[in-house]
């Protein structure tokens, strides 16, 4: 069962006068990458969050954004942390100093107001706020969970759909090899046949078989069909299989370009570009698979 990288999740709770809301947002990605924004009552807890994560999903740039809204009833009342100013503003003063500026820097008040500590809500209790905000990330992360299976449910189809179609083509490239070898057998006598000379039957057998084995594909048809197989059951798997298949991918347009490179007539050329082209499709689609 495929999952997709690509989902959003969302949760809200009353709080404080207004509503806790998170959303969770993650898209295609090498790796797990968690960035989380959090207000300042709820930093403390963001190792807790990325653990929380990281349970869930294994592959994707993940963004965790948890904000409070607060109503126009409600959640204003802030108190000014006087020795966070004191400090930042020695800080700043320091600074100035250093650059050469005027003793007398005066700090824009609103930035001030922005740093993190300076502002403070002394009704809402930490305590009660991070476990409320952590019970919304697992709610959040419930919904983009469900989003990414439903996500993954179609590129499954998507891709066994495909490797049946590559399926079918490796069997109509195999029925194809006879008439390969006839034509190339036909090509070689009318070459021949341009010379008023005896042929060596032996010769001829000899240059046949020297014909086939660099036109013979067999190999690379016998381990087209193991990757079909192999992809068969990778679309069974309860875990994730997305740098597997991408891996597969690989090691199937390599055959397939194997097979192009061997082509000599046109019918087996068409064969091989609709094969590259399913791999393509596939290869695209694996893209976003977790």
């Amino acid at each position: 069962m495929l999952n997709s990288m690509t989902a959003f999740g969302n949760a809200r709770a009353p709080w404080s006068g207004g509503e806790l809301n998170v959303e969770i947002r993650s898209v295609n990605h090498r790796y797990l990458d968690i960035t989380i924004k959090a207000p300042e009552g709820v930093r403390a807890i963001e190792q807790d969050i990325r653990e929380t994560i990281s349970k869930r999903f294994k592959r994707g740039k993940v963004e965790c954004a948890i904000r409070i809204d607060r109503g126009q009833s409600g959640g204003h009342d802030f108190t000014v942390n006087t020795d966070a100013v004191d400090a930042l503003g020695r800080a700043l003063q320091q600074v100035a100093g250093i650059l050469g500026q005027d003793g007398n820097y005066t700090p824009d008040p609103a930035r001030v107001l922005s740093w993190p500590g300076v502002l403070t809500a002394p009704t809402e209790d930490p305590d009660t706020l991070q476990a409320l905000a952590l019970e919304s990330v697992n709610t959040a992360l419930k919904a983009a969970s469900a989003h990414r299976a439903r996500e993954g449910a179609a590129i499954s189809a998507h891709l066994s759909t495909r490797n049946a179609e590559i399926a079918t083509l490796i069997d109509q490239l195999g029925a194809r090899r006879p008439a390969v070898l006839a034509h190339q057998r036909a090509r070689l006598e009318a070459r021949l046949s341009e010379f008023d000379t005896e042929v060596d039957p032996s010769r001829l057998e000899q240059e046949l078989v020297i014909a086939a084995q660099k036109l013979d594909i067999d190999e690379e048809l016998e381990r087209l069909k193991a990757h079909v197989a192999e992809l068969t059951q990778a679309l069974d798997k309860r875990e994730p299989v997305g740098r597997r298949l991408d891996f597969l991918m690989q090691e199937f347009n390599r055959e397939a370009n194997t097979v192009s490179s061997k082509s000599n007539d046109r019918d087996t050329t068409a064969l091989a570009v609709d094969l590259k082209v399913c791999i393509e499709q596939m290869r695209e689609q694996v893209q976003n698979v977790e």
